[in-house]
């Protein structure tokens, strides 16, 4: 609620007003769901949560152990729609298996990332996070800074004129990668480990150019790591480098 509110949608307003939709009913019990679901999807949603629960048993007890998290912690972090969108996601990591996260502005896409993330670097995955623009790796900072998480992460910003902010205190965590020792790092072909780092934080700018030495050293990091695609509609299109490079990176972090 206080992500949608902060985004300037009057959440009450199109609960009232919009006849193609019906409220949320959330497994979780963290506190009340306030958005609403498309009425066709809403018998879909149900079933898939019921069946998370008949294999891995109450939703936040689920998330709650996959995530580390002690009891009755979960509010304090997240809402109840993005707790069970974590089990769902969660639950399909486990199985090996990707998701697409389709909520709307302002229901809080960014903390569910941001717990999807925490859970694959506890399991000793690296993370790689692909966006359209520099200026928007500081969202994911400050999703993994909201729930608690951003200190068991250590960045790599593949860009060179790219800077991780906290938006509260406009504070630099960290910042890009000068050019010679991008290079240093991708003609060694350091791992991540090599360098220290357990997440990299990149651009699809970065890696679009066929050949690029950069996309190369990236897809050869992919190997059992969590792929984040964020703005995937920058990668669509069958015929681009850049999907075609996308394509790759997932299929090798599934294999």
């Amino acid at each position: 609620l206080r992500e949608a509110q902060s985004e300037g949608i009057d959440v009450e307003g199109v609960a009232r007003e919009n006849d193609y939709q019906r409220p949320y009913v959330a497994f979780s019990k963290v506190g009340e769901a306030v958005t609403m679901v498309p009425k066709n999807m809403q018998g879909p949603l149900q079933s898939a949560l019921a069946s998370l629960e008949a294999l891995h048993g109450p939703v936040d007890r689920f998330v709650e152990n996959e995530l580390g998290f002690g009891e009755n912690t979960l509010q304090d972090r997240f809402s109840p729609e993005q707790v069970d969108a974590i089990a769902l996601g969660l639950a399909k990591l486990k199985a090996g298996r990707g998701i697409i996260i389709g909520d709307e502005t302002g229901i809080g896409r960014g903390r569910t990332i941001g717990a999807l993330a925490t859970w694959a670097q506890k399991q000793g995955q690296d993370i790689i996070f692909v966006t359209d623009r520099a200026n928007l790796f500081s969202d994911l900072v400050r999703d993994l800074r909201d729930i608690g998480e951003y200190g068991r992460f250590r960045p790599l910003v593949m860009n060179a004129d790219g800077v991780l902010v906290d938006v509260i205190t406009n504070t630099v965590l960290q910042s890009g990668t000068p050019p010679k020792e991008m290079a240093r790092i991708v003609n060694g072909d350091l791992s991540l480990s090599d360098v220290q780092c357990n997440i990299v934080f990149t651009t699809y700018s970065q890696i679009s150019s066929e050949d690029s030495p950069k996309g190369q050293w990236l897809l050869s990091r992919a190997n059992g790591a969590l792929v984040i695609v964020d703005e995937a509609h920058v990668a669509a299109g069958s015929n681009s480098n850049t999907s075609n490079y996308i394509v790759d990176l997932i299929s090798r972090a599934s294999a």
